[in-house]
């Protein structure tokens, strides 16, 4: 069995993502050459071989696919209830991430969500009604 080819340094992909997310950026990589859009856990190169990448800005729409509500503190950063969610940008990629609601029973699989940043900085996702009142 031979090695899955990786990115030069897929490091350096995940921490530039970071980059984008701790300047309150939320990005998109695609391949240079094809024009394909990465996930975040994509670890082959293009289809033609290439690995360069560009970095274009994400609309900040997303869908949720599925989620998890946690009555347990695990951590106290996170007060009961929480959320952990899996959500579609509307541009392909897949990230985990939270919804913030004010019931958590509001949560429904296929609702559209805006990406926000708050104020410490950390990347959340509101329904998309709420974020464009709050706009």
């Amino acid at each position: 069995m031979t090695a899955e080819p990786f990115i030069a340094d897929i490091g350096t992909f995940e921490a530039t993502f970071l980059d984008f997310i701790a300047a309150r950026d939320l990005r998109i990589a695609r391949w240079d050459h094809t024009g394909e859009i990465l996930g975040y856990a994509s670890r082959a190169p293009a289809p033609d071989g290439t690995r360069s990448v560009r970095w274009e800005r994400a609309s900040g729409s997303a869908t949720l696919h599925g989620f998890t509500i946690y009555h347990r503190e695990y951590h106290p950063d996170f007060k009961v209830p929480y959320n952990v969610v899996e959500v579609a940008l509307a541009e392909g990629p897949i990230l985990i991430t939270t919804v913030i609601v004010s019931d958590q029973r509001q949560l429904r699989v296929g609702m559209e969500l805006s990406a926000v940043f708050e104020p410490s900085g950390r990347l959340v996702f509101h329904p998309a009604t709420s974020a464009k009142e709050s706009a």
